[in-house]
């Protein structure tokens, strides 16, 4: 709670829920859940765990996420939306990632494409990536935290 009062101390804005029907949206995304669990809750179920604050899972805020990204990177950045979740850079399926064969392994496999992906090696991001963050950092989100040089 207080990195919620500091952010809007500093400036920044409140970011409407993602699925908020009338959310504005142009300073960003909320997709958090509370209560929500890395695990699904059909596979709570079989482990006897009932989570009675929610039925949201990290799964279902992956999906949420996706879905944003479909509509908003695909048009204004270039990425590719059916490569928002994969590996530039790795083996496996779905997602060409494999944790015992990373980036650098004989099994792993670079796309010809990188600008087209968030992701590099499922851990890091691409430089496509990490610069619309930087822009849209030093764009959009310092000058409302009211910084002025003396």
């Amino acid at each position: 709670m207080r990195f919620f009062f500091s952010a809007l101390a500093s400036g920044l804005p409140y970011l409407d829920p993602s699925e908020k029907e009338d959310g504005n949206f142009a300073t960003g995304v909320n997709f958090a859940v509370a209560g929500s669990t890395a695990l699904s809750n059909e596979a709570l179920k079989a482990m006897i765990i009932t989570n009675t604050s929610t039925n949201s899972s990290l799964g279902v805020q992956v999906e949420w996420m996706t879905s944003h990204f479909k509509s908003v990177c695909q048009t204004k950045e270039g990425f590719d939306v059916n490569s928002l979740q994969k590996a530039c850079c790795g083996v496996g399926e779905p997602y060409n990632f494999n944790a015992g064969k990373i980036c650098g392994t004989p099994e792993a496999k670079v796309c010809p494409n990188p600008d087209k992906y968030l992701s590099w090696d499922g851990i890091h991001s691409t430089q496509q990536a990490y610069k619309y963050m930087a822009g849209y950092l030093l764009h959009s989100i310092i000058p409302q935290l009211h910084c002025h040089g003396a």
